[in-house]
């Protein structure tokens, strides 16, 4: 039985030290377990009464406690002098090894009602992961003893720690790309417009993992680090050639439709490429944790960026020309 590390029923973990005894160097000591217990019972505090006062008209237990009680001394422990049965002297470090270890875990307490948090390790699809679970909890409410019950916690990966980290790295993947954008173009809108594409491929991640009921994990996630390089690269080369053709041209549209006729064919050839590179990945099905997401995430993403080039691009990007 483990508690998550996450889970508002943990507590700060309590330890205890375990006293082991050796049996053969008390045998040759001519000491016993009982009598070594005793001794140490005496060196310890006890929750037990020491004395009894008569307060108010009764007997009130009084417990006397030390100043120094709070500071255990595990070197005094071990060097406690200990008397066998012929009264003879010896230490208890001779006899035992102290070690300390962590206490058992608490059943805590609401509403009347002990809950006990359970988990289990299970490598692979998190969606058999719960079809398998979902099944053993089936087979578990029909054996659970009366007064019993249990809730399934749910789990969301983009809220984990793991998520955070591959939002991070999105984070200075597209900073980097605005930056180069920038110094290439000697502008801070085009940049901006470039940027603005990655969120639509995003759409098609997320409309294909919706759609088709797949499983989102790592693999999902690390598609979107992958087309945020590869969605800009299609804008770049069409934004590159529009701003070569405007200064030839005075009209901002057959600039744009000279940038697009002479690159489409490249940003067309280049998708449909790195799609029939990602289906070895999605061909074995959920069964790869990994490696299926990563790949339907990209595909479903690079389709979509088709949208942006087509309809996105030319809306943001075409500006009518000032009037003189």
């Amino acid at each position: 039985v483990f508690v998550r590390e996450n889970s508002k029923w943990r507590k700060k973990p309590a330890y205890e030290f375990k006293i082991d005894l050796n049996k053969k160097q008390l045998s040759l000591r001519n000491s016993n377990a009982l009598q070594t217990y005793n001794t140490l019972k005496t060196l310890s505090l006890s929750l037990s009464p020491n004395t009894y006062a008569f307060v108010g008209g009764r007997y009130e237990p009084v417990r006397l406690e030390s100043e120094q009680s709070q500071n255990f001394d595990i070197w005094q422990i071990k060097n406690e002098p200990l008397k066998n049965l012929n009264d003879k002297v010896f230490k208890l470090k001779d006899i035992a090894r102290i070690e300390k270890v962590p206490t058992e875990e608490n059943i805590y307490k609401e509403n009347q009602e002990y809950i006990r948090v359970v988990e289990f390790k299970y490598t692979g699809s998190q969606k058999f992961g719960n079809q398998y679970l979902d099944k053993s909890l089936d087979e578990l409410y029909q054996k659970l003893p009366l007064g019993f019950t249990f809730k399934k916690s749910s789990f969301n990966f983009m809220l984990s720690n793991q998520a955070k980290d591959y939002g991070l790295l999105l984070l200075i993947v597209v900073l980097f790309i605005f930056i180069i954008t920038a110094s290439l173009f000697e502008s801070f809108t085009q940049p901006i417009i470039i940027l603005s594409v990655i969120p639509i491929s995003f759409v098609g991640v997320f409309m294909t993992f919706y759609l088709f009921d797949f499983n989102f994990d790592q693999g999902g996630m690390a598609s979107f680090l992958l087309l945020s390089g590869i969605t800009v690269n299609s804008s770049i080369y069409i934004i590159n050639a529009y701003n070569t053709y405007r200064k030839t041209q005075d009209n901002n549209f057959e600039s744009y439709l000279s940038a697009f006729k002479s690159k489409i064919f490249p940003i067309l050839l280049t998708i449909i490429s790195t799609i029939l590179g990602f289906i070895p990945f999605v061909k074995d099905g959920q069964n790869e944790v990994f490696w299926f997401a990563l790949g339907i995430g990209t595909i479903g993403g690079l389709v979509f960026s088709l949208l942006a080039i087509l309809v996105f691009l030319p809306a943001f990007l075409i500006t009518p020309k000032k009037q003189t």
